[in-house]
């Protein structure tokens, strides 16, 4: 069985067994970010929102006027997204796409160069970040949060068990080495608060394309 097949079944099994049903709020830094209105774009460009799980940030783009690309692996958490996107009235704003976007090839729907924000949260695909900034328009930003690893191993955070789905301390800026030029607008490591009130050890990246 490819490996994509076996991780769309796996997270599909989530889904339908109803992972993150009460998490239909927008990441908290996203609206943080966004709410900076001199860090991202105007409404009413488009938007890329890359392993969209159940669509909480898409939704949330779109009712801020965001046209959207939601992408995911698990076309059930992408109906869970378009049942959501139903309730809020924003279904006509948003294209949902089932990928692997395991090599930038899955991108080929894309649109290239035209998208003003484009968003990678808690989605471990370094490879990948050269390629976003190349669909960035002009001055279009990229935000990207990761779960990271951190030292002290005592502490009961949030988020997967293994390493392997958590950065090492440094690894996100290094991850857009090659990349077409661009500015960084906000670089942070370190622990936060969720909204459920437990722990998660963070990277956060906002850069923004050339031009």
């Amino acid at each position: 069985m490819p490996v994509s097949e076996a991780d769309r079944q796996k997270w599909n099994q989530r889904y339908t067994a109803g992972a993150y049903a009460d998490r239909t709020h927008a990441s908290a830094f996203l609206v943080e970010q966004l709410d900076r209105q001199s860090l991202l774009p105007a409404a009413g460009c488009w938007a890329l929102d890359l392993a969209c799980g159940a669509g909480r940030n898409s939704v949330f783009l779109a009712e801020q006027g965001f046209r959207v690309d939601a992408v995911d692996i698990s076309d059930v958490g992408l109906a869970r997204g378009l049942t959501l996107a139903q309730q809020c009235g924003v279904e006509g704003n948003i294209t949902w796409h089932c990928r692997d976007l395991q090599s930038p090839q899955d991108l080929d729907f894309a649109h290239h160069g035209s998208y003003g924000l484009i968003l990678m949260v808690r989605f471990v695909a370094g490879h990948l970040l050269p390629h976003l900034i190349d669909a960035l328009t002009p001055g279009g930003v990229l935000l990207v949060e990761e779960h990271l690893q951190w030292p002290d191993g005592e502490l009961d955070l949030s988020g997967p068990s293994s390493g392997r789905f958590r950065l090492r301390p440094g690894e996100l800026r290094r991850g857009f080495t090659g990349a077409d030029a661009h500015e960084v607008l906000f670089d942070e490591e370190g622990l936060y608060t969720e909204p459920d009130g437990s722990t998660a050890a963070l990277c956060r990246m906002v850069v923004r394309a050339a031009g």
